[in-house]
Formats: C-alpha cells, sequence, structure tokens
C-alpha cells in the first residue's frame, strides 16, 4: 500500500471568473468595513448573465445598493470587485505576493488545486482556438501565478486559505 495521491483536473476550461462571479462576491463595505455581499439581483427580468444585476448588501449596517449592466467594460481578476469596486473581502499575503478569491467557491477550487499532489490540465487545454501570445483563452489555473503553483509554497498557501476560510466563518467542508 502507497501513500494516495490527491488528484486535481482543471475544470477551468469550462469555468471562469465570469462564472464565478454568478455567485455572491465577498467584498468589504465601503460605511462599516464589514464583510458585505455582491449578489446576483434575479427580480428584474433583463438580461440573461448571471453578473448582469448585481445587489451591494451589508448585514453590519444596512448598506445596500445595485447596479446593472450598461454596456461597460467590467475588469475581473483583481483585488476588488468588477461591478462596484469595492475591495474584496477574501485577500491576505503569502510569502510577499497577495492571494485573493472572490467568493467560497472560487477559495475551495485554488484550495484544491494546491492541495493536490498530481494536477491535470482540463479536457481542452491546449486545444483551445485563438490562442494568443497575450495568453488569450487560458483557463483560470493556467493563469494562476507561478508561486501558487510551485510545491514550495504549497503548505504557506494552504494556511492562507484556511485564513480566508476563517474570514468567512468557515472551517471547511
Amino acid at each position: 500500500m502507497g501513500v494516495q495521491v490527491v488528484r486535481f483536473r482543471d475544470p477551468t476550461s469550462v469555468v471562469s471568473l465570469h462564472d464565478l462571479g454568478g455567485y455572491p462576491i465577498d467584498v468589504m463595505c465601503p460605511r462599516c468595513t464589514g464583510h458585505a455581499l455582491l449578489v446576483p439581483d434575479h427580480t428584474d427580468p433583463g438580461p440573461t448573465k448571471a453578473w448582469s444585476r448585481r445587489r451591494f448588501v451589508c448585514p453590519a449596517c444596512a448598506l445596500t445598493g445595485s447596479w446593472s449592466w450598461r454596456g461597460q467594460s467590467l475588469w475581473w481578476g483583481g483585488v476588488v470587485d468588477p461591478f462596484f469596486g469595492q475591495p474584496l473581502w477574501l485577500t491576505t499575503r503569502v510569502r510577499g505576493h497577495l492571494l485573493w478569491a472572490l467568493n467560497r467557491k472560487h477559495l475551495d477550487l485554488l484550495e484544491q488545486f494546491v492541495a493536490a499532489g498530481l494536477r491535470e490540465r482540463g479536457p481542452n487545454s491546449g486545444l483551445r482556438e485563438h490562442v494568443t501570445s497575450q495568453g488569450w483563452n487560458m483557463s483560470l489555473i493556467e493563469r494562476l501565478p507561478l508561486w501558487m503553483k510551485s510545491a514550495r509554497s504549497r503548505d504557506d498557501v494552504l494556511a492562507a486559505v484556511a485564513r480566508l476560510r476563517a474570514r468567512l466563518g468557515d472551517t471547511g467542508r
């Protein structure tokens, strides 16, 4: 009997930050700096994209707001949410780098990837059309920085994920 290796197969060839943004996003409230949420607003029949309408809700100070897509560009992939531009709740430092996640689902994906001893590319990796030298059409996992992919950083990154999970009040599965 040998040691069982945890396997991770990249599902992000079909899952992107846009898809993860279809779930509630954890942000910092601009009024009280508490934990607030950006939730999809399905009350108005509008465009069918999951991220086309958002509500800002802070349970601590009762601040609310709404956002709807009006053809403007959204910037995904930073430490602020792409809708209201508020700092993400799930951010921490690891080895001098910034680790961030949009929400619990994003945090779970990062944890599964980092914890895995065997990491496999998704079914469509390397076969996507229109791949350019700028990295367009790379999966979410393929775009992770090298420090996060390094086996040397594994324990530190997993400890950081645990700290972020604690900020959610969630001890794991």
